[in-house]
């Protein structure tokens, strides 16, 4: 199903918005934003079968899982230092996102035409929300997300 609905996708204006992201990439390739716009652009071409979760539930359901194994975490936490700058880049995102917001918008109302193109146009709003704001978002595959908040409820009850 996630292949057919994938295929749908391309044909029904998924390959505009690939293009679009891969457009704002060769702009942007030398921003700290170039690995999310490679990753927004892969969602972009094929969105079934993909969550976005945050990326601190990630971290933190993927920590859960090493303590539980038995292994132990000696990974830095570098990104608390890059906060101040992340704020600056945030803000020079929207110039970025704005356009892919809308693009994704008026995408997701005419798909929703359609009683077929209903799922398609929940994908489209899903692509829209994070052409907003990427930062702190992970895309991961749908069996990832449901392993992420099944850690997360037994990280919850072992508390």
């Amino acid at each position: 199903m996630r292949f057919v609905g994938n295929f749908l996708w391309i044909i029904t204006g998924g390959i505009i918005g690939w293009l679009s992201w891969m457009i704002f990439w060769a702009l942007l390739f030398w921003t700290p934003y170039s690995k999310a716009l490679l990753n927004l652009a892969a969602l972009q071409l094929r969105p079934f079968g993909r969550e976005v979760i945050k990326a601190n539930d990630y971290e933190a359901a993927k920590k859960y899982m090493k303590n539980e194994a038995g292994e132990e975490d000696n990974s830095l936490d570098w990104k608390k230092a890059l906060r101040s700058a992340n704020t600056i880049w945030t803000s020079l995102w929207l110039i970025v996102g704005i356009p892919m917001f809308i693009l994704n918008v008026i995408s997701g109302l005419f798909l929703f035409v359609t009683i077929i193109g209903i799922p398609f146009g929940l994908q489209a709003f899903k692509l829209a929300q994070l052409s907003l704001n990427p930062v702190g978002k992970k895309v991961v595959k749908t069996a990832v997300a449901k392993e992420v908040e099944a850690a997360l409820a037994r990280k919850d009850l072992s508390s």
